[in-house]
Order: structure tokens, then C-alpha cells, then sequence
């Protein structure tokens, strides 16, 4: 779920469900697809002043993978190239950077960039669920066997080494101001994972 206000919400799920809820009334958004939406990210675009918002969806098997623009009612396919397999997450800030994580961190300074890039900013090994940040100077990235990554402006730094999740995953992160939080599985135990600057 995503929303700019109370009165003005998205959500996302099972065989390609986008759904509006503005002032209390709920509007089914065709996507075109059965794919399983995992994330839905929005920001304002201060060039367009209008809300920029993007949704990721995909699926193992068959294969399948495609990232979603919103504009009030209606939702439109964006180009995926290069990237080959799932994706679980979306994050941005508009018209400075943007993120999709799956099969790896994928990235775009601008929507309107032809391909995503992964090169140097694909630091880890593990297949990565979600992604959050408070600016483009601050990002943090969470996936498998506790990956927690996290983007200062300069470089990539990991804590896998402090999460104790070795044989878990993190399902989602939130970050805000200087408090961030993972939640996740381990075995069977379920996990929540805080960090403090």
C-alpha cells in the first residue's frame, strides 16, 4: 500500500490487482497482467508537479517481471531492460534516482533512461525483497540470509555480519529520520530487526 494522504491511497496484490482509493470510494485499475504486484512506491515531482508512482510485479514460474507507472486511474508498462528476473521492491526520489530490487539493485538517475544499470551498485550476492530510503543520500536495501545494505551518498555498506539471520530472510524495510526497521523470518521464528544512527 501506498498513498500521498489518507484520502488518497494505492493498493497492490495478487493477479495484477491495482486498486484507488480516493475520499473513501475504491476504483479497480486495469494492469493487463496476472503477475503478482510485490511493492508500490510514490513521490512528488516537482518538474511536473504532479505525484510520480511506480509498482513492481513478477513471478517465478513462468517467468515474469514488470514495473508499473500510475497516474490517478490508470496504469501503464515501463521498460524492464536489461533485467531478467524477479523484482520485489521499488523506490525513488523523482528526477534524482530510482530503485528496483530483485535478482540485485538495479538503478536509473532519470524514469525516462533507457535501460537499468546495475554495475556498480550490485554489492551483494543475495537476492534482494525491498528497498526504502530518506533521500538519495540514504538508502537501505534488505533481501536474503539477512542482507541489510545501506547507501550513505558514497558507498555501499552491508551488516549481514550483525543480522544473525543465516538462515532467514528480510521481507520489507522502513526507514525514517534516523530510525530504520527490517522484519523478516529466521527458521521459524519471526524477526525484527532496528537500527539507530
Amino acid at each position: 500500500m501506498w498513498g500521498n494522504s489518507s484520502n488518497n491511497l494505492y493498493i497492490v496484490g495478487n493477479n495484477g490487482l491495482i486498486a484507488h482509493n480516493i475520499n473513501g470510494s475504491w476504483t479497480k485499475i486495469a494492469s493487463g497482467t496476472t503477475l503478482q504486484f510485490n511493492d508500490i512506491w510514490g513521490g512528488y515531482n516537482a518538474k511536473t508537479s504532479q505525484w510520480d508512482i511506480l509498482a513492481v510485479c513478477s513471478q517465478n514460474y513462468p517467468l515474469g517481471r514488470a514495473i508499473y507507472s500510475i497516474k490517478g486511474n490508470s496504469a501503464a508498462q515501463i521498460s524492464t531492460n536489461p533485467i531478467q528476473y524477479e523484482l520485489f521492491g521499488v523506490w525513488f526520489a523523482p528526477n534524482q534516482h530510482y530503485y528496483v530490487v530483485g535478482d540485485g539493485i538495479y538503478e536509473k538517475n532519470s524514469i525516462t533512461d533507457t535501460a537499468w544499470k546495475n554495475g556498480p551498485t550490485d554489492i551483494t550476492r543475495y537476492a534482494t525483497t525491498k528497498v526504502r530510503g530518506n533521500n538519495v543520500n540514504d538508502v537501505f536495501v534488505v533481501g536474503a540470509f539477512g542482507e541489510f545494505l545501506h547507501w550513505n551518498g558514497v558507498s555501499w555498506r552491508s551488516y549481514i555480519g550483525q543480522t544473525g539471520l543465516a538462515d532467514g530472510s528480510y521481507a520489507s524495510v522502513a526507514v525514517q529520520g534516523n530510525i530504520v526497521v527490517a522484519v523478516g523470518a529466521n527458521n521459524a521464528q519471526a524477526v525484527i530487526t532496528m537500527g539507530r544512527r
